[in-house]
């Protein structure tokens, strides 16, 4: 599993980008809400090990550090939208410490109007139109999901994950995290594991490694220097975690990175 540090900073974002291709996106995690429009074909999401099929016109929402993966069949054509919680903080946290019994909803005619005719297409949408169009979508979801309470050490794992977002440059370890935050290690240990299903460490490579894939694919940094820059205490130990978390070793990354085929999300902030 992956942990996607998509916004490293505090500016709320609005990313979206469209998919026209039969993929397999692994299961990962990040803090932002997404939204997922399928436009043609059929999807399959799968969100806190809860499989559901999306069919053309249908959607679906992930809660910030859901884990969460797609897989196509086929080529298809999906939206997918990821949003800073901050963006709808007066929706969201209304429901903090629950999460959808499902992910798939059904959008309203007035929610895919807004999508089709204020946002696809649009190079710059208007920062009220991309407000407008996620009330209305998370409205809509809203309105088809029953809410239950997610794991109780959900909250805990989010305050972990977002402070390694901002630290993990830096020598940090389960002890300094906790002393940090003011719960003890063990604790943050068994909060992590039964929520990902892995370790601290392999939580905090994970991110490491997710800063780096930007620096691969941004940059010409050479590898030494995205090693340390990442926090990681030595090139060998980069590599070996990012073969580890991506499949791949970096320079085989850097070269084929969105080779043709997959676009650029467009970043939007306010």
């Amino acid at each position: 599993m992956r942990i996607m540090a998509t916004n490293f900073g505090d500016k709320p974002a609005f990313h979206h980008q469209i998919n026209n291709w039969r993929y397999k996106v692994s299961s990962h995690i990040h803090q932002y809400a997404e939204l997922i429009f399928v436009l043609e074909g059929r999807t399959k999401i799968t969100v806190d090990g809860k499989e559901e099929w999306l069919d053309e016109g249908d959607a679906a929402f992930v809660f910030p550090f859901q884990v969460h993966s797609f897989t196509s069949r086929e080529v298809n054509k999906i939206a997918m939208y990821l949003f800073s919680p901050s963006a709808l903080i007066d929706l969201l946290s209304a429901h903090e410490g629950k999460v959808g019994e499902c992910a798939a909803f059904k959008p309203s005619a007035l929610t895919v109007s807004m999508l089709k005719e204020r946002i696809l297409g649009i190079d710059k949408p208007k920062i009220y139109d991309i407000k407008a169009f996620l009330y209305l979508s998370l409205t809509d979801y809203l309105e088809n999901t029953t809410l239950k309470e997610s794991f109780s050490g959900t909250g805990v794992v989010s305050k972990v994950v977002t402070y390694l977002h901002y630290h993990f440059k830096e020598d940090v370890s389960l002890e300094s995290v906790g002393k940090e935050l003011g719960y003890s290690a063990n604790y943050l240990s068994h909060c992590i594991k039964r929520l990902y299903g892995m370790n601290f460490c392999s939580v905090l490579a994970a991110i490491r490694v997710e800063y780096a894939r930007r620096l691969l694919a941004q940059t010409d940094k050479p590898l030494t220097e995205i090693s340390f820059e990442c926090g990681f205490g030595s090139l060998r130990s980069f590599l070996r975690q990012f073969k580890a978390n991506t499949g791949f070793t970096p320079s085989y990354f850097r070269r084929h990175y969105f080779t043709g085929v997959k676009p650029e999300p467009k970043i939007i902030y306010w």
